[in-house]
């Protein structure tokens, strides 16, 4: 039985920076597919950007709650409920070159298991995007896995909601046209 469900209420922000919304945005166009390991706010605003969004969450309580604010705004995406060591299997569920963008996103242990499961799943010239990339040894882990991609990283300042400022880092891999 599912636990109880979180009000969201609002617009659909993605806690994401500014700048890095915007660059998404630009990427996805007029949509897109979209595969997104850590569900939220960003689940909903990839659905309202006309994406097919494939979202993987380890939290009940949390997944629930994204459900419910997808139905209340007519939303729809595919969400899958999976325990953190499980996460990234989701990725072998879908053909290779299949995901105009991957975003790995949340604090999971198992995230450089996302980048490598899902890393053959994104198309030629798509994006795999990291978000928090400066915890622990993700950001050499992710280069070793994404040897050959075109990396651009972007820095800024993220109040959260404690009201701490802390330095946040968004590192974008764009696949080669050939791999």
């Amino acid at each position: 039985m599912p636990g109880p469900v979180i009000p969201l209420i609002g617009k659909a922000t993605p806690a994401l920076h500014l700048l890095v919304q915007l660059a998404i945005e630009r990427i996805l166009n007029t949509g897109g597919i979209v595969l997104e390991f850590g569900s939220g706010h960003s689940t909903v605003w990839f659905a309202d950007l006309g994406c097919d969004v494939v979202s993987v969450e380890p939290d009940r309580d949390w997944y629930y709650a994204i459900r419910q604010w997808l139905y209340d705004r007519n939303f729809k995406a595919d969400q899958r409920l999976k325990p953190p060591e499980q996460m990234a299997s989701v990725a072998q569920t879908f053909p290779n070159e299949y995901f105009d963008l991957v975003l790995v996103d949340g604090y999971s242990t198992y995230r450089q298991d996302c980048i490598q499961e899902s890393k053959n799943k994104v198309k030629p010239l798509g994006w795999l995007v990291i978000d928090d990339i400066q915890v622990g040894q993700l950001s050499q882990q992710a280069d070793a896995i994404l040897q050959g991609w075109q990396r651009t990283d972007m820095w800024a300042l993220h109040t959260r909601k404690d009201g701490e400022v802390r330095m946040h880092h968004t590192s974008f891999f764009r696949k080669p046209k050939c791999s």
